[in-house]
């Protein structure tokens, strides 16, 4: 099930998708922590694909469904 949606454009911020109240992106690692979320979907602009999903792996994401326009592979271990 969706629990969130995060966007950096102030136009979109606090409107509804469906059922969720779209939040500022400032907000993404504490919601993530706060509702133990596991998967994110990735719908951004390819030039931010790679730090918002850095962001997810930093906070606990273990899957990312990626719908970004770029490949975005996990860091080296």
């Amino acid at each position: 099930r969706l629990v969130g949606a995060f966007d950096t454009d102030p136009r979109k911020v606090g409107k509804r998708l469906g059922t969720l109240e779209i939040q500022p992106l400032d907000h993404l690692e504490d919601f993530i922590q706060s509702e133990e979320v596991e998967l994110a979907i990735l719908s951004v602009p390819a030039a931010a694909a790679p730090s918002v999903a850095q962001r997810l792996e930093l906070v606990g994401i273990t899957g990312i469904l990626n719908f970004a326009p770029i490949t975005v592979t996990p860091p080296q271990s």
